[in-house]
């Protein structure tokens, strides 16, 4: 399995919810879709440390 191009993925998607998270601090002002983006960071996290985990359990 190509696990860079997944990481990649998550990368680029806690990227996106980053700015999510800062819109709907600064701009929107919605304290649900606040919540939600830092679920969805804390997700993508936890996506990009078990890639890294199966990535070095691969190598050996």
């Amino acid at each position: 399995m190509n696990y860079g191009k997944l990481q990649l993925s998550f990368i680029l998607l806690f990227i996106m919810t980053v700015i999510q998270l800062l819109t709907s601090l600064f701009i929107v002002k919605k304290s649900w879709l606040t919540l939600t983006s830092l679920i969805a960071m804390g997700l993508c996290i936890g996506g990009i440390f078990y890639i890294l985990q199966a990535e070095s359990k691969h190598k050996h």
